[in-house]
């Protein structure tokens, strides 16, 4: 597993490589991108969630998962400067990823459960939570891992 894992992780490394003009950053995003919240800086660290094979009689519920980043944006930041954040994270396209299955969660709550993060309502929820927790701005993002065919 760790063996593919690495693979891909390599061949995303290089397919970003490839194509640098295809960069998002905070610094480079308009006006027109950004809302006018207060900008509170957020730390988001992702988890690719990669399904392990049963075994024949052996049947296992738990997945194996690679980490990825820390990458930072902020509470007025919009959903789609935040998925191109992510998606160039991953080094991978924004509609490689499995939307409809991305989760978070915050980092330290124990009993922390992952809540959806699919669409802009999703987006808006977590930044909403975030900012009222009023502190540790950290967050987990779990991903299902994006589609090989669509890697930039």
């Amino acid at each position: 597993m760790a063996e593919v894992a690495a693979k891909w992780k390599e061949k995303c490394q290089k397919s970003a490589n490839d194509h640098p003009d295809q960069s998002v950053t905070e610094d480079n995003l308009t006006g027109d991108e950004l809302e006018t919240e207060p900008a509170i800086k957020i730390t988001a660290y992702i988890n690719i969630m990669i399904p392990q094979a049963s075994h024949g009689w052996k049947k296992t519920n738990q997945d194996t998962s690679l980490q990825w980043g820390p990458f930072f944006f902020f509470g007025n930041t919009n959903f789609t400067s935040f998925q191109a954040l992510l998606s160039k994270t991953l080094s991978c396209s924004a509609t490689s990823l499995n939307w409809n299955k991305i989760m978070w969660k915050f980092d330290i709550l124990a009993n922390s459960h992952p809540k959806n993060l699919s669409n802009q309502v999703g987006y808006e929820a977590m930044v909403s939570n975030i900012v009222e927790h009023k502190k540790n701005y950290i967050v987990w993002i779990l991903t299902p891992p994006p589609a090989k065919s669509e890697t930039i």
